[in-house]
């Protein structure tokens, strides 16, 4: 067994981590997995352990019965809601990078049920289906729309922040939560929903309405900004949406920013919490120069023992070789999708990894132990899920 040093990881991580099978970590990894940035994170954020995660996903379903992150059978798909105007390029693009990201259980497809997503300003008269309600706020926001997703209308709150009319994202969380459980119908394959949504979104936290690029919550169910990201614009170009104009290099970063943001919430709605130790899509904050679209090695080993079904899972040790097969056609296939959408640095990244797992684990048929180590439950938010903010500047380009 190798010694911490060798592994260059710290007492703490090695205890967070628990038992570390190689596809998991071996110090020739270590060249990818850099340190978290200071400005990444917040300085109430707590490393959550993988004993931490699983005990997450032990925990009874609340009010609604939807459960914890736990995937079944029945529920094996992440549906996909747009809201407004979304670039079907950049939709396609999301889902493809899901897919990849998800690899090999959920399948990722776009929700037939509410077609011709729109707002309607001001209307108060289309309310015969209505099933969402406006939730109370201490502070009541300065305005409210009509969402109206095919047949249904739902009241959706909106507050000002910095000028901009922004969507209160618990509001839109009550009218989402009824296409992964609806209470007429289960037998809906969802597992969660995501929603992309061409508007600014914001949150109220003690009294004051911030923006925010994403959030989830415990009933498994995440909305994202997609208003300025792209997946068609040339070179040299200027794309123009909801008033703004961009260059193609601003709206590819955005692009990157929407894939890290939709899979950081998508996460959340699994039971992982926000990652302080690494680089990691799970960073709480959005840095746009140093956008990292992949997990840290003990966010990597919690979604392996998401996707997999228990009889896939090792035991103690015993023969790995399903679990790094799966590694590594999942970094391959990421590989593959970044390269597609132009993201060459990433796609050479995700080959990288692939390549040095399939080293690491060669001719290995199980992995290299530490003990787990008990810890109580400190996730920060008993009713799940979080958001994601950009540092410092909290509206996207």
């Amino acid at each position: 067994m190798a010694t911490n040093q060798e592994r260059k990881l710290s007492k703490d991580v090695v205890k967070a981590i628990g038992a570390m099978p190689l596809w998991a970590w071996d110090p020739s990894y270590a060249s990818l997995h850099r340190k978290a940035l200071p400005e990444a994170i917040d300085e109430d954020d707590e490393e959550q352990s993988f004993r931490q995660f699983v005990d997450m996903g032990k925990r009874e379903p609340n009010a609604r019965g939807t459960g914890r992150w736990l995937v079944t059978r029945e529920r094996n798909s992440i549906a996909i809601v747009c809201i407004g105007d979304v670039e079907e390029a950049t939709v396609q693009g999301v889902k493809s990078y899901l897919s990849a990201f998800f690899y090999g259980r959920m399948q990722v497809e776009l929700h037939s049920s509410f077609p011709n997503v729109h707002v309607q300003e001001d209307d108060k008269s289309i309310s015969s289906k209505e099933k969402g309600t406006k939730k109370d706020k201490n502070a009541k926001p300065k305005d409210d729309s009509t969402l109206i997703m095919g047949s249904y209308a739902y009241s959706v709150q909106q507050a000002n922040v910095d000028g901009e009319l922004c969507f209160e994202v618990f509001s839109l969380f009550d009218m989402l939560a009824y296409a992964v459980d609806d209470d007429e119908k289960h037998s809906n394959p969802y597992y969660c929903v995501i929603a992309l949504v061409n508007h600014g979104l914001c949150e109220q936290v003690d009294d004051e309405y911030l923006a925010v690029l994403g959030r989830a919550c415990g009933d498994r169910v995440c909305v994202v900004d997609a208003r300025h990201a792209s997946a068609t614009t040339k070179k040299g170009t200027h794309i123009s949406k909801n008033s703004v104009s961009v260059t193609q290099t601003v709206a590819k970063r955005n692009l990157r920013t929407l894939l890290a943001t939709t899979a950081h919430e998508t996460l959340h709605c699994f039971g992982l919490d926000h990652c302080i130790t690494w680089q990691c899509l799970m960073n709480s904050h959005q840095v746009d120069e140093h956008e990292f679209l992949f997990l840290s090695p003990l966010n990597l080993k919690k979604l392996v023992y998401a996707m997999l079904p228990p009889s896939d899972q090792t035991k103690q040790g015993n023969d790995t070789m399903l679990v790094n097969r799966y590694v590594i056609q999942r970094y391959n296939a990421l590989g593959g999708v970044l390269k597609s959408l132009g993201f060459s640095k990433d796609a050479t990244w995700a080959y990288r990894k692939a390549s040095l797992v399939e080293e690491a684990t060669k001719g290995s048929g199980g992995g290299r132990n530490v003990a787990p180590v008990s810890s109580r439950n400190n996730t920060r938010d008993h009713h799940g899920g979080g958001s994601r903010k950009k540092k410092q500047q909290r509206k996207m380009y």
